[in-house]
């Protein structure tokens, strides 16, 4: 299966015929009313020429949830900006996964494009989008610039559903 045996490359002696090559530009953005952070990330898949997969490249945009602090910049910055770190973090592992993830032709099939609601922050936000997975209160979705973006979905109180195999217990 491609992509099974993923390593670091030049971490151990290899001819390169099993090799994938990512390259990744990440940006990351604060919302401005500093409770979400953003990546945009330019990136490119290539996979080994064996793998029988054609690889990708796009623009992944990754949202994360929204800091619920009453001041989100000390909240993001508390412990020496730990939760900042880890959030980013999350941010690009979500970014490379996706990238992988299309790169394998494993997005899934996409539904017809409409109107995607998302929060950004304290704030709604609307994507014309076809809707590609959604699970655990996060929506994987591909807009009419042919973008994927993995956004927080809206909370079931907003008009949003509950993903039972998300809930603790």
């Amino acid at each position: 299966q491609p992509g099974a045996a993923r390593r670091l490359g030049g971490a151990t002696p290899s001819s390169g015929d099993d090799d994938w090559l990512i390259e990744v530009v990440p940006v990351f953005l604060m919302a401005q009313d500093q409770r979400t952070l953003i990546m945009d990330t330019v990136v490119s898949v290539r996979p080994p020429a064996a793998a029988g997969v054609s690889g990708f490249s796009g623009r992944i945009r990754v949202f994360s949830g929204s800091e619920s602090d009453k001041d989100p910049a000390g909240a993001w910055l508390a412990n020496e900006g730990r939760k900042l770190k880890e959030v980013s973090a999350w941010l690009l592992m979500e970014s490379l996964d996706m990238a992988t993830h299309a790169a394998e032709g494993n997005m899934g099939e996409a539904g017809p494009f409409r109107t995607i609601r998302y929060i950004e922050g304290g704030t709604e936000k609307m994507e014309r989008a076809q809707l590609i997975s959604e699970q655990c209160g996060r929506l994987v979705i591909r807009n009419l610039r042919g973008e994927f973006m993995s956004v927080p979905a809206r909370p079931p109180g907003l008009g949003g559903t509950a993903d039972m195999r998300c809930t603790p217990g």
